[in-house]
């Protein structure tokens, strides 16, 4: 998606287009670093660590006047399905006692919780990929 971002924008007439191929980078690298991660709380940090970019992103180079106010509904939100990943975190640390992904796959968690733990966890990468009806 990266270089699709870097295309669309190269025609464009914007300033500072070198900080906006940073911000850009820095997404890309913390995705990376997320879904490199062994565990739940680092993949939870670089995960997360995505919303400063896009922020500013958004914030700074967005279309129409509204982009600030853009910017904090997506803060807002972001924060909203962050604090549902984090209480599906704590519960899994709480029944299992550890967050990395190999002993996680060796325990098991009661089907209840594991419906709460999925509902917590869809709602919070819904809101982040922006999913109906999580996006306005």
């Amino acid at each position: 998606m990266t270089p699709l971002c870097i295309l669309t924008s190269w025609k464009n007439e914007f300033y500072e287009v070198k900080e906006y191929v940073i911000y850009l980078l820095l997404i890309e690298l913390f995705l990376f670093l997320a879904f490199l991660a062994t565990d739940l709380v680092i993949f939870f940090i670089f995960f997360e660590s995505t919303l400063i970019p896009m922020f500013i992103l958004i914030g700074v180079w967005g279309s129409r006047e509204r982009r600030v106010k853009a910017s904090f509904y997506l803060f807002i939100y972001t924060l909203f399905g962050s604090i549902l990943l984090i209480f599906a975190i704590m519960v899994i640390y709480l029944e299992v006692g550890n967050t990395t992904f190999l002993i996680l796959s060796f325990n098991s968690i009661g089907f209840e919780k594991q419906a709460i733990l999925w509902l917590f966890s869809y709602i919070a990468f819904s809101v982040k990929t922006p999913t109906f009806p999580f996006h306005i």
